[in-house]
């Protein structure tokens, strides 16, 4: 079944499971609150293709296309990183893909 996630939803999600691990995490990132954006996001592809990926998951017909073969084609290789993958299950789970 599908379901759908906001994008700041998601945001939080992705600083918990995904950033908290990040080797780019700035010095006391985890310290700020999951609703709050990170020093580091501004300059991070993976987090500014967010708002693209969530779109994809909530919205491709899996008939029509393939959840990760349409995120390599809108966002490029960010998300075949570790951190990308990692970004990709979280997605995959939320939206029931």
């Amino acid at each position: 079944m599908k379901r759908t996630i906001s994008l700041p939803r998601l945001q939080e999600v992705v600083r918990a499971r995904v950033c908290a691990h990040c080797e780019r995490l700035t010095p006391g990132g985890n310290d700020v609150p999951l609703d709050q954006a990170r020093d580091c996001e501004h300059e991070c592809g993976l987090f500014e293709s967010l708002p693209n990926l969530r779109t994809l998951a909530v919205n491709l017909d899996p008939v029509v296309g393939h959840l990760d073969r349409a995120a390599r084609a809108a966002c490029g290789p960010v998300v075949e990183t570790r951190n990308g993958r990692r970004v990709m299950a979280t997605l995959r789970e939320l939206t029931g893909r």
